[in-house]
C-alpha cells in the first residue's frame, strides 16, 4: 500500500447567480489517500496497465466559514495510469463516496447559503496527476482536481458546490509494474461486442419551499452499447421519466388543467462507458423530446456506476442532472439480453 498527502488551493465555481456572493475567498484543502495496488490477477488489470484502487479522505474550507464552512468527503474509485512506463507518470483519478458539509442552509441562521439543505451528501471527484521521481520510494505529486458535492434535491435548497483546485504533494510508496505476458502469450479478454440493456430506477427529490414533500420518480431506460474494446462501448437510450414533482411546479407556474401525462418526460440520449471487469462507470447526456416543465432545460446528464451480476442482471447507483443542477440520485436494476 502507498501513501499520498497532498494541500489544495481553488476557489469554488459560481455554477448559479446565487453563488456568486457566496464565494468572499479561496478554497484551502488537504487530501490524505491511500492507494492500493492491484496484482495483475484479473483481466482488467491488464487492460488498464496496473492501475490501483484510491480511498480518498478530503477536507477543505471553502473560503467563506460563516455560510459555507468546511466540507468532508470519504471517496473510494480507481486510479488509472495515463502513461505507463515513463519516467514522470500521468495518471487519472476517479471517485465516488458520501461527503459532509459543517454548513448547512437555514431559514433562520444561514438563508443564504443555497448551496448545501443536509449535511449528508454524496461526493465526486475527477483528478488528474503527475508524479515526479525525487527518490526511490518518493515522489512529486502534481494536478488538479474537480470535486462536486451536493444531496441532489433530495433536501432543499441544493444547487451543490463545485470545487476546482489545483495541488502539491508527495507520494510514498512503490510504483509497482506487473510482469505482462508477450502479445503473442497473452489471452485476449473476452467481451461482448453489442449489449441491448432493460433499466428500471427510483428515486426521492424535494421541491420549493424547503421541508416540503419529497416525491419518488421513476426512470426507464432501454438502449443498446457497442462494445469496441475491452476497456470502453457507446451506447445510445431511449428514457421515459415520471416524476410526479411536475404538476406542483407547473401549478406554480400558473399551469392548469394538467393531466398525469404532465409528469412524463421522454428523451434520447448517448452514453460512454468505462469497464472495470464488472463495475461499468457511465456517462450519459441526453435531450427531451417531450418536457412540459421548461424551466429546467431541454439537456439532462447522469453519472451511473453499474454492477453486473453474472446472469445477465445489474444494479445501478448514480445522479441525474441538468448540466450542472442536480435534480435526484437514483438507484435500480437493470437485465442485459444475451445476443450472438
Amino acid at each position: 500500500m502507498n501513501w499520498l498527502a497532498r494541500a489544495h488551493g481553488g476557489y469554488v465555481i459560481p455554477h448559479h447567480p446565487e453563488m456568486k456572493s457566496l464565494i468572499t475567498g479561496h478554497a484551502k484543502g488537504f487530501e490524505l489517500c491511500a492507494e492500493f495496488t492491484t496484482d495483475g490477477s484479473k483481466e482488467w488489470h491488464s487492460a488498464y496497465k496496473n492501475p490501483s484502487l484510491g480511498l480518498d479522505f478530503f477536507m477543505t474550507s471553502l473560503g467563506n466559514p460563516e455560510q459555507l464552512g468546511e466540507q468532508y468527503s470519504l471517496l473510494l474509485g480507481p486510479i488509472l495510469p495515463l502513461n505507463p512506463g515513463k519516467k514522470i507518470s500521468a495518471r487519472l483519478q476517479l471517485g465516488m463516496g458520501p461527503g459532509i458539509a459543517t454548513k448547512t442552509w437555514d431559514l433562520e441562521t444561514n438563508y443564504q447559503a443555497t448551496p448545501i439543505g443536509s449535511t449528508l451528501n454524496g461526493a465526486l471527484l475527477a483528478q488528474l496527476e503527475l508524479l515526479i521521481p525525487i527518490s526511490d520510494r518518493a515522489r512529486l505529486s502534481v494536478g488538479a482536481r474537480m470535486s462536486h458535492l451536493s444531496n441532489a434535491a433530495f433536501k432543499l435548497p441544493n444547487l451543490g458546490t463545485n470545487l476546482t483546485s489545483v495541488f502539491l504533494g508527495l507520494h510514498l510508496g512503490e510504483i509497482k509494474t506487473v510482469n505482462q505476458p508477450s502479445p503473442s502469450e497473452k489471452p485476449e479478454p473476452s467481451f461482448k461486442p453489442k449489449m441491448f440493456s432493460v433499466g428500471l430506477s427510483t428515486g426521492f427529490k424535494e421541491i420549493l419551499p424547503p421541508g416540503g414533500r419529497k416525491y419518488q420518480t421513476w426512470t426507464l431506460s432501454v438502449g443498446r452499447d457497442w462494445r469496441r474494446t475491452y476497456k470502453s462501448a457507446f451506447g445510445v437510450y431511449a428514457d421515459v421519466f415520471y416524476n410526479p414533482a411536475l404538476t406542483p411546479l407547473l401549478e406554480q407556474a400558473g399551469e392548469k388543467d394538467l393531466t398525469r401525462m404532465a409528469n412524463v418526460r421522454l428523451g434520447i440520449s448517448g452514453a460512454y462507458t468505462i469497464h472495470f471487469q464488472n463495475w461499468h462507470l457511465l456517462f450519459v447526456a441526453g435531450g427531451y423530446l417531450k418536457n412540459d416543465f421548461k424551466r429546467d432545460g431541454w439537456i439532462y446528464n447522469k453519472v451511473s456506476l453499474r454492477y453486473h451480476f453474472p446472469k445477465s442482471w445489474y444494479a445501478s447507483f448514480g445522479m441525474k442532472t441538468h448540466l450542472s443542477v442536480a435534480d435526484h440520485w437514483e438507484w435500480g436494476i437493470g437485465y442485459v439480453f444475451p445476443e450472438k
